[in-house]
């Protein structure tokens, strides 16, 4: 079932302003999975199995309470209250008690019954348009999305930075079928090029160049000619090759090796890592005169654990391939699969759901592998708050922000607020975090 918006957004600024969404993550029915209602000021939204706020029967289970909990948004802050539910409300892993209002933060998980809901600040247009082989819609991929398709038509050099396991190499893919190139699409493993063989690999070599060169052979940057090649892995690049790339792209031609001759080079370069290669450069382990080409365009894929709404289209398509056929999440496995950080992303997430695919020889729908010797779920205090937690006073948020370079994500993670909430006690305030950035 595509997302849809289930209330009347009449009224409620421009489609692109931030708000508090609620989002159905998991359903056992998958109809409703990426149903979602927007959150307006001082509404009260019950969910129970009474209600239909993400459409009729959205919530019709016997495992949920005909007036389970509410939510409301107040003061620019988002509370949850469980009405003494028969099985209870969890809020991140941790159970809510009965009839005290809890701050709902974004990104954390609200199950009831077998249904887990996310809050999140996305805009009333948030489309789950994504890349192609990139599963998902979070609103957190809206940059990427976009600058995709700014950067693709264009003939510089992109680095795609992100944590392991997030999808560089399919944001390369796009950025290559997006660009209209009529060549290939290659990509090598930066850190897995041996010396030896380096200018060989990446530049090809002539007949009789060295002993067994017993005929000529094209490189990779010659092969990917009028294409795309992805270096990946360039954090590891050792310093051989770091200086070989240099010259490839000041240049834009190459020497293959054994060759008295050059041969221009119309390949566009994107380059992947999950380093930190300002970090690199300041170590002096890797060269900033190769960062300043390679960074023409950054782009980042943000990690798994900011777009949790992700999780479990991925999983079950995952399980789709696995199993060969559609089939379902048990509720808890889901649950489960939404509470983890995921530090190895996807990867990792894939590697769970095709084990418990396996494991459960045909079962449907999938119930959880993970045992009690894993990491247990992230959990939240559910402290009881019938007012919002006190404002910081504008000089403090001028001070903090100013500390952190003017990263106002980062406060709002401190403060535990959404950032829109932030960005809206910074225009209270008269504070302009641009000015404080460094």
């Amino acid at each position: 079932m595509a997302a849809t918006v289930t209330d009347d957004d009449e009224g409620e600024g421009t489609g692109h302003a931030l708000g508090p969404t609620v989002l159905v993550a998991f359903h056992p029915d998958p109809r409703f999975l990426g149903a979602r209602r927007r959150l307006r000021a001082d509404e009260t939204l019950l969910l129970g199995r009474d209600e239909a706020p993400f459409g009729r029967g959205s919530l019709a289970d016997h495992r949920i309470s005909s007036r389970h909990c509410e939510v409301r948004l107040a003061h620019g802050e988002v509370f949850v209250r469980d009405h003494a539910s028969r099985n209870g409300t969890r809020l991140h892993g941790a159970a809510l008690p009965a009839e005290a209002a809890v701050t709902w933060i974004p990104g954390q998980v609200l199950t009831l019954g077998p249904v887990a809901l996310l809050l999140e600040e996305a805009p009333l247009d948030w489309s789950r348009s994504t890349l192609e082989g990139l599963i998902g819609g979070h609103p957190a991929l809206a940059p990427l999305l976009d600058a995709v398709d700014r950067v693709a038509p264009l003939e510089g050099t992109v680095l795609v930075t992100g944590e392991t396991g997030t999808g560089k190499e399919l944001v390369a893919q796009a950025l290559h079928t997006r660009s209209g190139r009529p060549g290939p699409f290659l990509a090598v493993n930066c850190g897995t090029l041996d010396a030896a063989l380096l200018g060989s690999e990446l530049f090809g070599h002539e007949r009789g160049a060295f002993s067994g060169a017993d005929r000529a052979r094209r490189g990779l940057v010659e092969e990917a000619t009028a294409g795309t090649l992805l270096l990946d892995e360039i954090g590891d690049a050792s310093p051989a090759l770091q200086t070989a790339l240099l010259r490839v792209l000041q240049e834009r031609e190459i020497r293959p090796v054994g060759a008295n001759r050059v041969v221009p080079v119309g390949t566009r370069f994107v380059a992947a890592t999950h380093r930190d290669l300002s970090a690199m450069v300041a170590a002096g382990t890797f060269r900033a005169d190769l960062l300043a080409r390679l960074a023409q365009w950054e782009l980042r894929v943000p990690p798994l654990r900011e777009r949790r709404s992700d999780i479990a289209p991925i999983a079950l398509e995952v399980a789709r391939r696995t199993a060969g056929r559609a089939v379902g999440l048990h509720p808890r496995f889901a649950q489960e699969l939404l509470l983890r950080d995921w530090p190895a992303n996807v990867r990792e997430l894939a590697a769970v759901v095709m084990r418990a695919v396996v494991e459960a020889q045909g079962a449907d729908p999938i119930p959880s592998p993970l045992t009690s010797g894993d990491p247990p779920p992230p959990t939240v205090a559910a402290e009881a708050t019938q007012a919002p937690a006190p404002r910081p006073t504008a000089d403090q948020m001028r001070e903090r922000i100013t500390a952190l370079g003017g990263n106002v994500r980062a406060y709002a993670r401190e403060l535990g607020v959404g950032r829109s909430t932030l960005y809206r006690w910074l225009e209270a305030a008269g504070v302009a975090p641009d000015e404080l950035r460094r």
